[in-house]
C-alpha cells in the first residue's frame, strides 16, 4: 500500500496532490498538444486564396518544423510537443524541439539560431507563459524571421484564444484543442477555412472555424518523440498519455473544457508496445493522464500485462488520480508493476467546502 500523509491544509483554489508524503499544488495540464506555429507569409497567402481547390492545396513538400517550449514551466518536459513532433515526422517533415526551460541562458541567441531556415515554428502556450514569455518569443521569432505567420495554441489558447489574438497582433492563427491532426492539416497546405479547430485573422476580422471532433481511436496516434528535443540527453523519464478527457466538472478545474468530458483511452497492448519501444532509451516513464484510473479494471489489466511484459522501467503518476478510483488490489498491482510515486487530490477536509467543489466524491470514503 502507498502511505499518504497530509502535512498541512492549503486553500481550495487549486487541487492538492499527495506525492508520497508531500502536498503540492497541481499544475496546469501540460499535455494538451497545441502550438504556436510560424509560417512564411507567402504560404499563408497561398492558404487564404479562395480560388484554389482542395486538390491543388495538397502538397507532399517536406517542411522544416521547429517547436518551442517557452520559459515558464521549468519542471519536466512538454509531452504535447513530443506528440506533435511524432505526428509531423510521420507525415514526412523534419522537426526540432527547442526547450527553453532547460536553460534560460542566451534565450534570444538560441531562438535566432533555431528559427533560421525553418518553414514552420511552433511555441506551446500555457497560462503561466501567455502574458510574457510566449509573447516575447513570438516577437523574437518575428524579428529573426520576418516572413512569418504566427499560430498559437495550448491550454491557454483553448480557453481564451480570441482574446489573446485580439491583444497580440503578431499572431495570425490559433489552434484550439489537441493539435496533432490540425498541424498535419496545416503542413499539407489545406485552405485555412477548411481546417477544423482553427482560429485565424482575415483582414481586421478573427475567423473561428468549427470545432475538431474528438479523436476516439488514440491508438492511431504515433508514440511521442523525444529524440528531436534539444535537451534529449537530460530527459531520463519517458512521458506518455494513455487517456484523454475527464467526465467530471469540478469547480476548480478547467480540464473538461480543454480536453473534453468524454473519456477516451488507449488499449493496454498499445501502451505496453509504446513503453517497450522506449525501454532502452529511458530510466523510467511517467503517465501524464488526468484520470488514469477512471476505469479501475483497465488500470489493473495494464499493471498485470506490464508485469508479464518483463519491462523493468519504474513509473509514476504525477498528475493525480481520484481517491474513489483506487482500491487495495489496484495499489498492490501498481506497486508490483514498479509504480513508485502517486499523486492524489486532497482539496479539503471540510465537508461543506468539499461539497461545493462538485467532485461527486464522498469525503468520508
Amino acid at each position: 500500500m502507498f502511505r499518504l500523509n497530509c502535512e498541512r491544509p492549503l486553500g481550495i483554489l487549486f487541487p492538492l496532490l499527495v506525492h508520497d508524503i508531500h502536498l503540492v499544488p497541481k499544475k496546469n495540464n501540460p499535455v494538451n498538444p497545441v502550438l504556436l506555429v510560424a509560417i512564411s507569409a507567402h504560404k499563408f497567402n497561398h492558404y487564404q486564396s479562395s480560388k484554389m481547390s482542395m486538390s491543388n492545396c495538397q502538397t507532399t513538400t517536406r517542411f522544416q518544423v521547429l517547436l518551442i517550449d517557452p520559459l515558464g514551466v521549468p519542471e519536466g518536459h512538454n509531452v504535447g510537443l513530443a506528440y506533435l513532433a511524432s505526428s509531423a515526422r510521420e507525415a514526412g517533415h523534419e522537426v526540432e524541439v527547442l526547450h527553453l526551460d532547460f536553460s534560460s541562458a542566451r534565450t534570444p541567441d538560441r531562438i535566432r539560431r533555431a528559427v533560421k531556415n525553418k518553414d514552420y515554428i511552433g511555441v506551446s502556450l500555457h497560462a503561466v507563459t501567455a502574458q510574457y514569455s510566449a509573447r516575447r518569443t513570438a516577437r523574437l521569432v518575428k524579428a529573426y524571421n520576418p516572413d512569418c505567420v504566427l499560430l498559437v495554441g495550448g491550454p491557454h489558447i483553448t480557453l481564451d484564444g480570441k482574446r489573446f489574438l485580439e491583444e497580440c497582433p503578431d499572431v495570425d492563427i490559433a489552434v484550439i484543442g489537441y493539435g496533432e491532426l490540425t498541424l498535419v492539416d496545416i503542413l499539407t497546405r489545406r485552405p485555412l477555412h477548411g481546417i477544423p479547430g482553427l482560429m485565424f485573422r482575415e483582414g481586421d476580422s478573427i475567423i473561428l472555424n468549427r470545432e475538431r471532433e474528438e479523436l476516439i481511436d488514440l491508438d492511431a496516434l504515433p508514440y511521442p518523440d523525444y529524440s528531436v528535443f534539444d535537451n534529449r540527453e537530460a530527459i531520463t523519464s519517458y512521458h506518455i498519455t494513455t487517456s484523454r478527457g475527464c467526465p467530471y466538472q469540478c469547480t476548480y478545474c478547467a480540464v473538461p473544457m480543454m480536453n473534453r468530458r468524454r473519456w477516451r483511452f488507449r488499449s493496454v497492448e498499445n501502451i505496453i508496445d509504446d513503453i517497450r519501444s522506449a525501454e532502452k532509451a529511458f530510466d523510467r516513464f511517467s503517465i501524464i493522464d488526468d484520470t488514469f484510473t477512471q476505469n479501475i479494471s483497465r488500470a489493473k489489466r495494464f499493471c498485470a500485462e506490464y508485469i508479464k511484459s518483463g519491462i523493468e522501467l519504474t513509473w509514476e503518476l504525477p498528475c493525480g488520480i481520484r481517491a474513489d478510483k483506487l482500491d487495495e488490489e489496484l495499489t498492490d498491482l501498481m506497486k508490483r508493476a514498479g509504480c513508485t510515486r502517486v499523486a492524489l487530490g486532497i482539496e479539503t477536509f471540510d465537508a461543506r467546502v468539499f461539497e461545493s467543489l462538485n467532485k461527486r466524491e464522498n469525503i468520508s470514503g
